[in-house]
């Protein structure tokens, strides 16, 4: 990716939280091509949120997450957390993310959980995720047995991309394509305020800003609604990433969840 890194200013998201309330939208995941506890007024926008009565789905590393933040997640009732885990030894841990401590991260888990235990509430629920980057049996079910009894569940992901090139997902080679639902249920903001398609658009450029044009205009207008008709037509080009990504079958399968879900709690 070679666009500059930043935190979403305050102001647009108060603006953002302000427009999807106004227009009854009710689920913000505050968790897109970065980690949302190194924004410096993280607690403070999760709690402007709430107020305006957003379902908030977030998603961390976990390696910040320290008492005074785990505390404000459960006071303001903070709906839904998933830890990205990845693998329970530490050796492997470090390789997958270099950098990180899965020391820091237990702890930070074990703290929330036991923090929410004290205070007897049942918010936030406590999601452990991994990818899939070649689980044998055994590791997988290693892995769901250290969380059982501790987590409320864990969801095991099929790696889908690589160095940010799209992967496969597997799913049935003998389904038709059929539209994405992605453009015309969901939109992706970057921190700077410019859209993606979704949430697997890492890296688009030239896209409207929802400082400049607002939600709603950015949702009714052109750029997206020439999306959602290329969807509608299966008429993709060469270089659109819609073409070879297969996240769609999700919109038309009876279980739409990617990956293995297990409730361990």
């Amino acid at each position: 990716m070679d666009d500059a890194l930043g935190d979403m200013d305050p102001r647009l998201f108060r603006r953002l939280v302000d427009e999807l309330a106004a227009v009854g939208t009710k689920t913000l995941v505050p968790f897109f091509r970065g980690e949302p506890l190194m924004h410096p007024r993280c607690t403070e926008l999760l709690t402007y949120a709430k107020d305006k009565g957003m379902t908030i789905q977030l998603a961390t590393n976990g390696l910040l997450l320290k008492k005074n933040i785990a505390e404000t997640m459960i006071n303001i009732g903070l709906d839904f957390i998933s830890f990205s885990v990845d693998s329970i030894n530490a050796e492997e841990y470090r390789t997958i993310r270099r950098g990180g401590s899965l020391e820091t991260l237990l702890n930070a888990v074990d703290m929330l959980l036991s923090e929410r235990q004290r205070r007897h509430s049942k918010l936030p629920t406590v999601q452990i995720s991994a990818v899939d980057t070649g689980m044998n049996p055994g590791k997988k079910a290693r892995f769901l047995s250290f969380w059982k009894g501790r987590a409320d569940r864990v969801r095991i992901y099929p790696q889908h991309s690589s160095d940010g090139k799209f992967g496969r997902l597997h799913h049935r080679p003998s389904m038709p394509r059929r539209p994405c639902l992605k453009p015309f249920r969901e939109l992706a903001v970057y921190w700077h305020g410019n859209v993606a398609i979704c949430n697997h658009d890492w890296n688009r450029k030239g896209s409207p800003n929802i400082g400049t044009n607002g939600i709603i205009g950015v949702w009714k207008g052109s750029w997206y609604n020439d999306i959602r008709h290329r969807q509608e037509r299966l008429e993709f080009t060469h270089d659109d990433i819609c073409r070879t990504c297969d996240h769609w079958p999700q919109y038309s399968e009876r279980h739409s969840i990617i990956g293995e879900l297990v409730e361990t709690g």
